[in-house]
């Protein structure tokens, strides 16, 4: 087999893999709502990030299970801007995250944010009263 071959198909594979993930997660988002929780705003991510603003929670969904922060949990949430590889090159080294660090010295990493790491935080911060908001830039 050409290598050329092997890389589209390995390519092929781990963007089914990516998918299968995103869709079990939004299964359970939708298990979520069904079971009262009110999604006040929703990130797409990996893992999924949605704010319950009535329950003052971060919801953090994996495919496979949900991790329900309180506020009062969370000692920060840094927004994390990718570095770009030179100034004339527009494209990022690599996505823009959040890492949320909590008060028991835990950090969670949420990775592949579909918009910037400065619009996720506006589209958050409404929601995140009481909780330490940081933005950091690695240009």
């Amino acid at each position: 087999m050409k290598p050329i071959i092997l890389i589209i198909i390995v390519c092929v594979l781990l963007g089914y893999v990516g998918w299968k993930q995103q869709n079990q997660s939004l299964k359970q988002l939708k298990r979520l709502e069904k079971h009262g929780v009110k999604v006040d705003s929703f990130i797409y991510s990996r893992p999924m990030l949605a704010i319950d603003n009535t329950a003052k929670k971060v919801i953090v969904i994996y495919p496979d299970k949900t991790l329900n922060l309180k506020f009062r949990e969370i000692k920060n949430i840094r927004f994390v801007e990718s570095r770009y590889s030179d100034q004339q090159n527009s494209n990022p080294v690599g996505p823009d995250r959040i890492r949320i660090q909590l008060k028991d010295g835990r950090i969670l990493e949420i990775r592949d944010l579909r918009k910037s790491a400065r619009e996720t935080m506006e589209q958050l911060q409404p929601f995140l009263n009481g909780v330490l908001l940081d933005f950091k830039s690695r240009f």
